[in-house]
Order: C-alpha cells, then sequence, then structure tokens
C-alpha cells in the first residue's frame, strides 16, 4: 500500500508505519481496507484480486480526526465503519467508492465510542458502545450498551449495562452473545451475555478473573449455537469454548509462550476457529521483535 497516492496540503505524505483497523473481501475478490497513515486520518484502500492498488481516498476532510474500529459489509453492498469522532460515538455508512452515504453520532456527555457490531437479519445492524470515563489505560467506570440500529443507523432498541469493551457474535438460532470486562481497573472480571433478536436477556457467565492485565476479548459463533472465546490471562493466549447455554466446555491455556499480545483477531470456518495474536521477543532492550501467531482449533 503506497501511502503517495494520497496528496496532504504539504505534498504527498511521507513513508510512515501503517495502521489496519479493518479489512473486508467483496464478492469479486477485492480487499476492501481501513488504513491510517496520520493519526485520526484514515483512508478507505481498495486492491483488486491481482494485488494492484484501485483506490485510496479519505474518509473525512483533514479537519476532522476519526477513528475507526471496524468496517462491516452490509446487507445492500456498501459497507459500515464505526469508532469515534472527538469525544463522540459514530457510525458511517459508505460505498465502494468511499462516499459517505449517511453517518451518525451519539453524545452521552462522556467519551463514547463504538467498539464492535454485524448486520442484523432485518438487513440493521447490531452495535456495541462504550459511554465511560476511563483514562488511556483504559481505567475508570465505563458502561457499555447494545444497541438495534436500523438500516438508517436510528437506534431502536437498547441494553445497558456497568462494564466496558464488548466482541459480539450472532448465532445459527438468531441471538446475540457479548463478551465484555466488568472491570474499571487493572484488574479484569470477563463476562458473557445472551440476547434475544429483541435484546431480551437469556443468560450470563462469568469467563474469567485477573488480579492485572488487559486484554480485549473476542467472541465467534459456532454453527451448533455455541461459542469461542479468546483472550489473555497473565500474558498466555486464554480460549474458552461456552455452550448454547453458556456453560464452559472446555477451556485452552497457551503455556509455552513469553508474552501473548493482548488483542486477539478471532473467525470461525464452519467447525474450526482460527486465532491471531503477536508475541514479543525481546532479546535486549534495543531490540524486541514481534511474531504473529495463529492458532487452528477443531470447534468440538
Amino acid at each position: 500500500i503506497k501511502p503517495s497516492l494520497v496528496e496532504s496540503k504539504g505534498g504527498p505524505l511521507n513513508p510512515v508505519p501503517i495502521d489496519v483497523y479493518g479489512l473486508t473481501v467483496l464478492e469479486n475478490g477485492d480487499a476492501f481496507l481501513v488504513v491510517e497513515f496520520q493519526a485520526s486520518h484514515p483512508l478507505i484502500v481498495r486492491v483488486d484480486k491481482t494485488g494492484k492498488q484501485v483506490l485510496t481516498k479519505k474518509i473525512t476532510e483533514s479537519a476532522r480526526q476519526i477513528w475507526i474500529s471496524k468496517i462491516i459489509p452490509t446487507a445492500d453492498g456498501k459497507f459500515l465503519l464505526i469508532g469515534h469522532e472527538s469525544l463522540d460515538a459514530l457510525a458511517m455508512k459508505i460505498d465502494a467508492l468511499g462516499n459517505i452515504l449517511w453517518e451518525k453520532k451519539e453524545d452521552r456527555r462522556q467519551m463514547e465510542l463504538f467498539v464492535d457490531g454485524i448486520v442484523s437479519k432485518d438487513g440493521g445492524f447490531i452495535l456495541v458502545g462504550n459511554s465511560g470515563k476511563y483514562d488511556l489505560l483504559h481505567r475508570g467506570p465505563s458502561e457499555v450498551w447494545v444497541g438495534k440500529y436500523d438500516s438508517e443507523g436510528e437506534r431502536k432498541l437498547e441494553k445497558n449495562f456497568i462494564g466496558r469493551y464488548g466482541s459480539l457474535a450472532q448465532s445459527s438460532d438468531n441471538r446475540y452473545t457479548i463478551v465484555y470486562d466488568k472491570g474499571t481497573s487493572d484488574s479484569q472480571d470477563i463476562w458473557v451475555e445472551s440476547f434475544s433478536h429483541n435484546l431480551e436477556k437469556l443468560w450470563e457467565s462469568q469467563i474469567l478473573t485477573v488480579k492485572r492485565g488487559f486484554s480485549n476479548f473476542k467472541i465467534t459463533a459456532l454453527p451448533n449455537s455455541s461459542f469461542i472465546i479468546a483472550g489473555d490471562k497473565e500474558g498466555k493466549a486464554y480460549v474458552v469454548k461456552i455452550s448454547a447455554s453458556g456453560s464452559n466446555v472446555w477451556t485452552f491455556l497457551e503455556e509455552t509462550i513469553d508474552r501473548a499480545s493482548s488483542n486477539y483477531g478471532l473467525i470461525s470456518l464452519n467447525s474450526e476457529v482460527l486465532i491471531a495474536s503477536s508475541t514479543y521477543v525481546p532479546k535486549d532492550p534495543k531490540d524486541i521483535q514481534q511474531k504473529i501467531r495463529v492458532i487452528k482449533f477443531a470447534g468440538n
């Protein structure tokens, strides 16, 4: 990906590290990414199936500073970008050329951001948001909301509870299940809650408590309506399978890695699950290497 294809006021952007905040694949095989060459100024980049970069476009004008957490393909072939602008949660729908079709903001008088979301079967969206007063290290009081929005981004239903972060999955029987953290300090208290299609609570289950550490746990659904959850426990990859009723089926703790990443990528492929994370390998203070690890699990 070439940042020089995008012009800034002072000319082409200087080569800098690239952060990727979202990736999806189109039906024709093109890759559609949200990337960042400059802090808070994300771009849409489209790469065709031959590897050619065919589109690079700023999402907004340079005066606006936004952060995108995820790109979600919509039922009509467009894309929903979620994240925040300043202290407001932001949802923005764009087409395949990066044109903004509509955008919505939510201001609850604290720091608001959307952290995850999926397309509902009626063509709308289920979005997870955070509203809190936490600091840069994610400490402080916070509230999670799970909202049901129509195809134009108007909120129709909402469920609120104390917590932070949040990763969402939809099971084959049309239930929504979220994994999130009830902790407010350096410790974590990871829970899973399941809701019906109209956000009525079905069950909840505690997954893990740790006295110190941070990990943004992720969840994905399996075909039998069970779930795989992945995160970090004291620097080790921690994976749990939860049944459709919320009971623990099995737990996996990676004992061979010195230090795993606090962020994980998680995807289900029929009855198998792929989990990606990064591991830091410190040789000396001036030579710290980073390795990307992928673990494949059988869903059973």
